[in-house]
This record gives structure tokens, sequence and C-alpha cells, in this order.
């Protein structure tokens, strides 16, 4: 679930928090009022079991991906949080298994509707949205001449949504950085 950005603005600030920011900067899905923020941490910490490992931050977006490494993938809650940090824990033990290191070159890149890839400087996450789904049906018509259509119906798929809300916090807190940039870019496009 990706909690919106609240937009009421409260004019500029002079504070340098990024949650701060003036209203002309806001629509990065970490950019909240200070109200926001508090609101939403404090329902966090009474509604969201996952709370605990995420070291008192602000989870932004969570949801259940696969991790896959070498033959084997293994079901995780993945939570986005202020920091940045992308936490993954085990849901069925409730155990952090780990955290998927955040500097300036973080690169996801969509493969298709439900994997993506997440290049760090030491390696590259292969994950998985398992709620995707691909439904295929021939469909038989009958008129003069028979002949079979086929259709597909795409199950929209989290990747291309896992993959924005990582390239916006990477130009939250480390700003623009056009060769990660344009390599995401041409990445994602070549997958769409």
């Amino acid at each position: 679930m990706v909690l919106s950005s609240h937009q009421q603005g409260q004019g500029a600030s002079s504070t340098s928090s990024p949650l701060n920011r003036p209203q002309q900067q806001r629509g990065h899905i970490v950019d909240l009022t200070d109200e926001e923020r508090r609101r939403r941490l404090e329902e966090q910490m009474r509604c969201n079991k996952f709370h605990r490992f995420v070291g008192g931050n602000l989870i932004l977006k969570q949801g259940i991906l696969d991790k896959k490494k070498g033959l084997w993938s293994r079901r995780r809650m993945f939570l986005l949080t202020e920091g940045p940090h992308l936490y993954y824990v085990d849901p069925d033990n409730m155990v952090l298994k780990g955290e998927i290191p955040w500097n300036e070159t973080i690169r996801p890149e969509i493969r298709d509707f439900k994997i993506f890839f997440v290049h760090t400087p030491g390696r590259v996450y292969y994950l998985i949205d398992p709620g995707a789904l691909l439904f295929c049906s021939l469909l038989f018509f009958s008129t003069s001449a028979c002949f079979k259509k086929k259709t597909c119906v795409v199950s929209a798929g989290k990747a291309k949504i896992w993959c924005n809300a990582i390239m916006e916090m990477r130009k939250y807190y480390y700003g623009d950085s056009p060769s990660a940039e344009k390599m995401s870019l041409s990445a994602t496009n070549a997958a769409l």
C-alpha cells in the first residue's frame, strides 16, 4: 500500500528538514507535513505489526514480494521507509532478514509487469510480485466462418509501482543522477 502524500502545504519554511520543503517542491511519496507524518507514525505504531522492524521510521510503502537468489525464492514483506531504507522481513516467522543498501547509484529496473531488479553496487536483487497474474484464453466465435481469437488479460503487477517508489526515494534523498536515471529509463522502456 502506497501512502500518498497529503498536499496541505504550509508555505515556505525556514528549516532545512526535507519534510518542511516549500509547497512547490512537494510531490514525492516522502513529502509530508509534520502533522501528517506524526499522525501516520502514530497510526503505524498502533496498527502495523511490522513497525518494530523499521527503527521508528515511517513506512511509505509495503508489500509481499518474492526475493529470488540462485534457484530459490523466498517470500518477504518489503518495507520502504524514510531514511531511505528498504527492509525485508520473513512474514511467517516475523524475523528481519535484511535490508537493501541505499546510495545514489541504486537503480530499479522493470523486466515485466511482475518482475523487477534493484541494482546496488555489490548485488542485484531479483524481485517478483507473487500477486500478478497473466490470464490467457482462447475465445471461439461462430459466424459464417469459425475463427479463434486469443485474448490476454494482465492483472496489473506491482513491479512498475515499486520501481517508481524506489526512484522517487532516490531522487528525494540523493537528487537527480543523470547517468543512473538514463540507464533506468532505457531499461524500463525496453521492458515495456
